[in-house]
């Protein structure tokens, strides 16, 4: 166990009532994963909350605060591999060789487990616009057969 990390949480903990050592060594075993960041989501939560956290609720904290990012590599990533900007995947202009990379964005997005309504935040984009999208990108997939570790992948 890390000293910062015992701190952290002892120090959150004690804001509700004195933890015992069980306690501060079952919330170290669920956080050292997330270390690096566990410290700032026990003092996020303590800032925005009056009830006592639990482990899962600091984990779930933690992984919320990680989405926006894995889906903007994931958004990036697509735009590199179409050729065309991350703003330009992001912005309103519909031309078939933005929404073919939308498309194949959308198809990721939904492998790794977002929602249609988070993917339609990441992308400004209408949900029932996403959905869309995802039929479309999986109706390619079934009929083209190309799929790999990142699902279908859209040949422009």
């Amino acid at each position: 166990m890390t000293k910062v990390l015992v701190d952290a949480v002892r120090a959150c903990l004690s804001i509700y009532r004195e933890p015992t050592a069980a306690e501060v060594s079952l919330w170290v075993l669920a956080l050292q994963p997330f270390e690096p960041v566990a410290e700032a989501a026990l003092a996020e939560w303590v800032r925005s909350n009056d009830a006592a956290p639990t482990p899962a609720a600091i984990v779930r904290l933690i992984a919320a605060r990680r989405q926006p990012t894995k889906m903007r590599s994931i958004a990036e990533l697509v735009a590199v591999q179409h050729g065309v900007t991350f703003a330009e995947l992001v912005g309103p202009m519909k031309p078939p060789h933005l929404v073919a990379a939308r498309r194949d964005a959308v198809g990721r997005m939904r492998a790794e487990g977002f929602s249609t309504a988070q993917i339609g935040r990441a992308l400004n984009r209408d949900a029932s616009s996403i959905r869309h999208l995802a039929q479309q990108f999986a109706a390619r997939c079934h009929d083209d057969g190309r799929l790999n570790d990142s699902g279908c992948q859209d040949v422009a």
